[in-house]
């Protein structure tokens, strides 16, 4: 292939994405374009190879004045040519119209704002994720037509992008747990097998009677030894921080009857969707997830009680399978590593905001510099308060999701350089460019609209463990509604979904 490779943003999603280029694709790194508004990001090994071997950088600092002056003067863009976009804090909006405007392939992990960061309890609608794909979708609406709607892909590295595959894939292997124990009993539904067929996730969902469906994820890595910034992180330390500090976005499944905030602490967006003035990083959720994988191979779970940070795949889940008779819960559930689990709590919101800012205070750590040890495990986790295999009565829990060690990057990948975090989000990124460059006209997409088999059997690799199947017995949520299951940031005072 021949369309040039332009990486947007050169932080370590940039740089694992661009050391992992050629296990995804036949390319020369003479394609590569990486461009970057900080000199020093270009110093780390990985991206000083690439140089060697052709690829070319550019320090510049995009905003929504200097964009089409980047794509037409400085990189003179081709049609198809991929469009990479990793940065923070800057116009996604404006970045996504140029590029469909030039019919250039576009993919982001992220809908970014160019805005500086402020603390928002006032009107939470305006930081929601609801608001950006509603955006998103009338500037591709304005950059279509009938026979060229260029690819733009958004928001897809692992969560949101791999999730939604990994939803996609549990509810089929859910069903298929289903029909087997049906056919050994002589109890076979057909309209269950017909949905299956057909890959109806929607329907699957509504007749297995998901009540929920968390993001469970838990990190365990940790430095050797912790580095001298006051803030650190396994991903995006700006990212997390921009995230966490805004509301929360809960999709409401449709068996919630209360919410345990006051009125006036919530919004409602549209049904089924609301936003808290609490933000994300202090509503704590009691979920399950895998810890490790044993001696003999088998997967340890283990409870945790995670931030409900927002993130984009709730919101297109929500449009995938729910509807107003019927959607399921869902929301993240993110167990941080353990040591940015605590500066969380130490820092204000002020203070967060000054770090994230400044980047002598905050570092993405990887395998090179800080030698990370330990698991990033993230996956699908459907709830339920009855076995849909033996329909009887009593909490049920199903996974889907990657189980990823530094052992086995290092061991398995021969990778030196970067965590499982960052491996899993390149998985995803690199995965969604390949299915991309097959469908070059399918417009704008979100993780639901690309196909999970193509996408798992390009990442699996990357994914360490792949498990997708039901949760050990010993762990299980005694409740499916959100009352019982957010044990920090709630109100005393509850409120009925029907006063919304």
């Amino acid at each position: 292939m021949k369309s040039k490779f332009i990486f947007l943003g050169c932080g370590a999603v940039s740089k694992c994405c661009i050391y992992y280029l050629p296990q995804f694709f036949k390319m020369d790194y003479s394609q590569v374009i990486i461009i970057d508004k900080d000199k020093n990001s270009f110093n780390f090994p990985t991206i000083k190879n690439a140089i060697k071997r052709g690829a070319n950088i550019i320090h510049y600092t995009i905003t929504k004045y200097n964009i089409q002056t980047l794509l037409d003067k400085i990189i003179k863009v081709n049609e198809y040519d991929i469009v990479i976009d990793l940065t923070t804090n800057t116009p996604t909006y404006t970045i996504l119209k140029e590029c469909r405007i030039r019919k250039l392939l576009y993919i982001n992990t992220s809908i970014e704002d160019d805005n500086p960061l402020t603390i928002t309890k006032n009107c939470p609608i305006n930081n929601s994720i609801f608001l950006q794909h509603i955006n998103l979708l009338a500037i591709t609406n304005k950059t279509s037509n009938n026979d060229d709607n260029i690819t733009s892909i958004v928001e897809f590295g692992m969560n949101p992008g791999l999730i939604s595959v990994f939803v996609k894939q549990g509810i089929i292997n859910l069903t298929k747990n289903v029909l087997k124990y049906q056919i050994r009993n002589n109890s076979l539904n057909k309209q269950l097998l017909r949905y299956y067929k057909n890959k109806d996730h929607k329907n699957l969902a509504q007749l297995l009677d998901i009540k929920a469906i968390h993001c469970s994820e838990i990190d365990t890595q940790i430095p050797k030894k912790k580095p001298k910034q006051p803030f650190i992180n396994t991903w995006s330390a700006v990212g997390l921080i921009t995230e966490g500090i805004e509301p929360a976005e809960i999709q409401i499944g449709t068996h919630e009857k209360i919410l345990p905030f006051k009125k006036s602490n919530v919004s409602q967006i549209i049904p089924q969707l609301i936003t808290t003035k609490t933000p994300g990083k202090d509503i704590h959720i009691k979920s399950i997830v895998p810890l490790n994988i044993n001696p003999n191979g088998d997967v340890e779970f283990t409870y945790i009680e995670g931030r409900c940070i927002h993130h984009g795949e709730g919101i297109s889940l929500n449009r995938y399978i729910g509807s107003f008779q019927y959607s399921p819960t869902m929301h993240y559930v993110y167990k941080l590593n353990p040591i940015t689990d605590k500066l969380l709590d130490n820092f204000s919101e002020q203070q967060l905001i000054d770090i994230s800012e400044n980047p002598q205070k905050w570092k993405v750590l990887n395998v090179y510099e800080d030698k990370l040890h330990g698991y990033d495990n993230i996956g699908a986790l459907f709830v339920f308060d009855k076995n849909p295999i033996t329909n009887v009565k009593e909490p049920f829990s199903f996974w889907t999701g990657s189980i990823l060690h530094t052992d086995y990057t290092k061991n398995i990948l021969k990778d030196k350089y970067f965590g499982p975090t960052i491996i899993q989000v390149m998985a995803g990124i690199l995965s969604g460019i390949h299915w991309m460059i097959k469908n070059k006209n399918s417009g704008i997409t979100f993780g639901e609209d690309l196909d999970d088999n193509y996408i798992i059997k390009l990442s699996k690799k990357f994914l360490g463990k792949y498990y997708s199947g039901p949760v050990d017995k010993n762990f299980k949520l005694q409740s499916t509604t959100l009352d019982k299951l957010i044990v920090k940031g709630s109100d005393k005072t509850y409120t009925n979904v029907s006063d919304l």
